[in-house]
């Protein structure tokens, strides 16, 4: 076994307590000289804390020694920045792996949360709202998710905090929204530079074609305007039919909008029609065509052609490992088995799809009003029912009918009131298997025609409920495919409230009480999880492609006092958890300009781990600048990690509360002879740390704000085991002062009586 210890300079406490070694020999003059002295070193190294950013001390390397922290006039030589190299992600036995045969656990961030949203547009109170309808054409995306000449800032942070595997968002709109074949090649051109910027920072980049509830117009994000138009929905009376709910138009400033209650909009009218039509057109709206066009092919090719001329712009650069199919597809209606009771994520007004299409017809409906607080979600019942009346006023365009009502799914009894017809038209139906699989079949082709080493991050429905299952995908399905699936702790997600003792199992609806029982079910749910790739997907490789926490939780305290300690420990939960299935993963999210007010401009989410807002209360709170005051939770999210192996490993985890990492991975003939590379931030140790192998030798690499811990195994063992750990056992965060200033007292007081004498 092999031990080096990285030795920081000598601690305060150590000065002081030599300091008062000398009293015994020394007059009160000389004793009271001798603690100043020691506490201008102990302020001396504080301040150098704080211009180091991250409150760290440089660490010793094999190729050079530490310089003294008090030898202010010279300069520490500035760290070296990792060299660029060019990483060719494959797969192989379910594992992602480079060009070197090297296990690879992929760790990074979605970029970013504003992205969904035209760029210098957002959900905040001075937003200008007119053109929400009328300007849907003439947007542009070229900016999101930052200005380029900001992309240094930006990427270099996140390259800094261990971050630099990028699932970069973009969306339907954003290339095609002026209108149907018009592709925006600025915003292309734009991307491409983004991309090409990332890679100087050994960035891998997956583009995800991002969607929420449909579109901006049905209350999220990703489909142009024009495709709830083309089959003759109204966008502009969505809010008087409830058809949607839009933070745009629901009367409300934007500071005022329910949190967390767009997903409300996947079981009303306009998102759950959109989407039916797009899985199923064929089979459920059989008459329904645009421009000769039936409308389930009319918009998935449209769909498919935004995308196929964003690969296209981006084809030849090495950092792009793949694509997205969808992000978190919904199947609309298709599967549901009786259309009289409301379905879906139920918040706010949730009609039934039956009075979801009455309304759209512009006849009143008595409707369900549901709560998303945690006794609602255990009762399961809605709060109380109200009587809606559009007047009149209908959801689809004038001398549109409604596609349903022409379908024969519902209609009109004598006395006028609308009446079912066909309340299980949707059901008997594998969503999966009939109508996303003949789908992603087709985007992989597409995709892969034009790159053919892309890989596909495949993605199915959040959550599986009735008879909505994962399906068998094969090779040939979908070469090269990933499950991309997310994973949230929905409890804290929906309530913003963190609670280490108490979850919620949605499956069973049974509670767990503990954080032992709360990290059981949470393991659980990641290896469920995990488990489509292996059974379902030929042994595909697992990337959560979004988990993370609210960090407006606990009713926003932490933006006033800046103690984010809740939001560390919500976060470090789940990214433990994600450790312990050794699964790579991707935090949502990076937002550039999010706000402590509007979060990251969108429907008034606030998950972004960096915000401007951070940054300026942590220069007001302190007095003193640093480099990473934008991050949120950073001692959670920039966390030692194993993120090249060479081997297949079977621990990998971060202990945040004694700050120790172990990495232990097996070898043979047949893995990679290359160093194992490990992630180790300063932000863990203030007083060095030390490295411990069970075989082989390390070297380190020092770089701006982190180091590079390489290790080369003995080709003779097979199991081996790697150790991060402090140079000294991190103490229980009180302070030792009371104990040396009583024994500065006790030394010091024969002499003060003394000299008095």
């Amino acid at each position: 076994m092999i031990k080096r210890t990285l030795r920081p300079a000598p601690t305060w406490e150590h000065q002081l307590s030599l300091s008062l070694c000398t009293v015994i020999k020394a007059d009160v003059e000389t004793m009271v000289t001798a603690i100043k002295s020691a506490w201008m070193r102990f302020a001396l190294q504080q301040r150098i804390h704080h211009v180091d950013g991250l409150g760290t001390l440089q660490f010793a390397s094999q190729r050079t020694r530490t310089r003294s922290r008090l030898k202010m006039s010279q300069p520490k030589p500035a760290p070296e920045p990792e060299a660029r190299v060019t990483t060719h992600l494959a797969m192989k036995d379910g594992h992602f792996v480079d060009q070197h045969g090297r296990v690879a656990l992929l760790r990074g961030v979605n970029l970013g949360g504003s992205s969904k949203l035209p760029f210098g547009y957002g959900h905040t109170d001075d937003q200008d709202f007119s053109a929400f309808f009328d300007g849907a054409a003439s947007v542009s995306f070229v900016g999101c998710p930052f200005p380029l000449e900001e992309a240094d800032l930006h990427l270099s942070r996140l390259q800094r905090w261990g971050l630099t595997f990028l699932r970069f968002i973009v969306t339907w709109e954003a290339i095609e929204h002026a209108g149907p074949g018009q592709i925006d090649r600025e915003y292309l051109q734009y991307i491409r530079a983004v991309v090409e910027k990332a890679a100087e920072y050994n960035m891998l980049v997956y583009i995800d074609p991002h969607q929420d509830v449909w579109s901006r117009w049905t209350g999220g994000d990703g489909a142009p305007m024009w495709t709830l138009e083309c089959i003759g929905l109204e966008p502009r009376n969505f809010e008087p039919t409830k058809a949607a709910l839009c933070l745009e138009t629901c009367g409300l400033p934007a500071s005022q909008f329910p949190k967390m209650i767009w997903p409300t909009n996947y079981g009303k009218l306009a998102c759950a029609t959109m989407f039916t039509l797009f899985w199923a057109g064929k089979k459920y709206a059989p008459k329904c065509y645009v421009d000769g066009v039936q409308i389930q092919e009319y918009l998935q090719s449209h769909y498919l052609d935004s995308l196929a001329a964003l690969a296209e712009a981006l084809k030849g650069l090495p950092n792009v490992a793949g694509y997205g199919t969808m992000n978190e597809p919904s199947n609309g209606w298709i599967g549901t088995k009786d259309l009289q009771n409301s379905v879906g994520f139920r918040n706010g007004y949730a009609p039934s799809p039956l009075a979801a299409m009455a309304l759209g017809e512009g006849i009143a409906q008595d409707v369900e009003v549901w709560g998303a607080g945690i006794m609602e979600m255990m009762r399961g019942k809605p709060m109380r029912v109200e009587h809606i009346d559009p007047k009149g006023v209908r959801a689809w365009k004038h001398g549109a009918s409604c596609i349903w009502k022409e379908a024969g799914v519902w209609g009109l009894d004598a006395q006028g009131k609308p009446k079912i017809l066909k309340p299980d038209y949707f059901s008997g139906v594998d969503f999966g298997t009939e109508f996303f699989l003949p789908f992603a079949r087709k985007f992989t082709k597409r995709i892969q025609s034009i790159s053919p080493k892309a890989m596909i991050f495949t993605e199915m429905p959040p959550t599986e409920s009735g008879d909505l299952v994962f399906p068998q995908i094969s090779n040939e399905d979908i070469p090269l495919a990933v499950n991309a699936m997310h994973w949230y702790d929905l409890i804290t997600l929906f309530t913003t409230t963190w609670r280490s003792y108490f979850t919620l199992d949605f499956t069973t609806g049974k509670p767990a009480f503990g954080n032992a029982a709360l990290r059981k079910l949470h393991q659980k749910q990641l290896a469920h999880t995990a488990s489509f790739g292996r059974e379902k997907m030929a042994n595909a490789p697992t990337l959560i492609g979004e988990t993370g926490i609210p960090y407006n939780m606990n009713h926003a305290q932490a933006f006033d006092t800046g103690d984010f300690s809740a939001q560390v420990e919500a976060l470090d939960n789940t990214i433990y958890n994600l450790e312990s299935q050794l699964l790579s993963f991707t935090l949502w999210n990076y937002t550039a300009d999010n706000s402590h007010k509007f979060g990251d401009l969108w429907n008034l989410e606030d998950l972004s781990i960096s915000s401007p807002d951070s940054e300026a209360l942590a220069r007001r709170l302190s007095g003193v600048r640093r480099r990473d005051d934008s991050a949120r939770a950073l001692r959670a999210f920039a966390r030692p990690h194993g993120r090249r192996i060479a081997g297949i490993p079977s621990k990998s985890q971060f202990d945040l509360k004694t700050a120790e990492y172990v990495l232990e991975y097996t070898s043979d003939k047949t893995t990679s002879s290359a160093v194992t590379e490990i992630y180790v931030p300063y932000a863990h140790y203030p007083q060095g740390y030390r490295v411990t192998a069970s075989d082989g030798h390390f070297t380190i690499d020092k770089h701006e704000g982190y180091d590079v811990v390489k290790h080369e195994h003995d080709d003779h063992a097979h199991k081996h085991r790697v150790v991060v750990s402090p140079t000294k056992p991190l103490h229980s965060g009180h302070s030792n002062l009371p104990v040396y200033l009583a024994l500065a007292v006790a030394l010091v007081s024969p002499y003060i009586k003394a000299s008095t004498k």
